[in-house]
């Protein structure tokens, strides 16, 4: 039980940042249905739908503080024979978030004019990453173009990954308490259940070490820096 309240509170800490724009432009429509419950239930209050049922429903979004996705350059990201260093040149660090949402079978339905009630069922994918270090990553990928023993790796940040997995079922209702000429209030709620729930993470801070070998066994020597790897499900 201890395991998944810690899974779900990391979740809700980077969930958040993650899911920001999903559907973006079709989440505010009036008429996105069943969908728009998982945005926000009061979107089903006053709903033009007497029966709303959606199939399936994908959104993917990618994002980082260092490379431009507009495009422009996306021809650039895929003809550059290293893309690691658009990301992570000179050295540099990264942060990037990654997140994949599908929307599986949901239904609506309007019992009356103002009041509607949704089942809900969608899968996502939440993954982070804080001051990717590219210190460290071009000294492994340098060693390992030049592989000469002994050669030292070195970190320069401290590097957090995280990564959820969950699938959620929710049953939503919206309702128009006030409707008036131009003017109208509406509520939501949804109540949900979560499974299959899975966290991971890893943290590296400030790693040295000097790559060697040792009777033909490759070792790690003069190791300093702390790492910490976990898997939650």
């Amino acid at each position: 039980m201890k395991r998944k309240i810690t899974a779900l509170a990391a979740l809700a800490l980077l969930s958040n940042g993650a899911s920001a724009q999903e559907m973006n432009g079709f989440r505010t429509d009036n008429y996105n249905g069943a969908n728009g419950a998982f945005f926000n239930p009061a979107n089903l209050g006053n709903s033009p739908y007497k029966l709303d049922v959606g199939l399936v429903g994908f959104n993917f979004m990618a994002g980082n503080k260092n490379v431009d996705f507009s495009f422009g350059t996306m021809s650039d990201l895929t003809t550059d024979s290293n893309i690691l260093s658009k990301f992570i040149g000179n050295g540099t660090t990264n942060s990037m978030q990654v997140g994949a949402t599908f929307h599986l079978p949901c239904i609506s339905y309007s019992i009356n004019k103002k009041t509607t009630i949704a089942i809900l069922s969608r899968a996502r994918i939440l993954f982070n990453i804080h001051d990717f270090d590219g210190t460290l990553i071009n000294s492994i990928t340098n060693g390992a173009n030049n592989p000469s023993l002994p050669y030292t790796i070195t970190g320069g940040s401290n590097m957090r990954l995280n990564a959820n997995v969950f699938a959620e079922y929710g049953l939503s209702g919206g309702h128009v308490v006030y409707d008036k000429g131009n003017h109208f209030v509406k509520v939501g709620a949804t109540l949900k259940y979560l499974t299959g729930v899975g966290n991971t993470y890893l943290q590296i801070n400030n790693v040295r070490a000097t790559l060697d070998t040792l009777g033909g066994k490759a070792i790690a020597r003069e190791a300093t820096g702390n790492v910490a790897v976990a898997l939650v499900v």
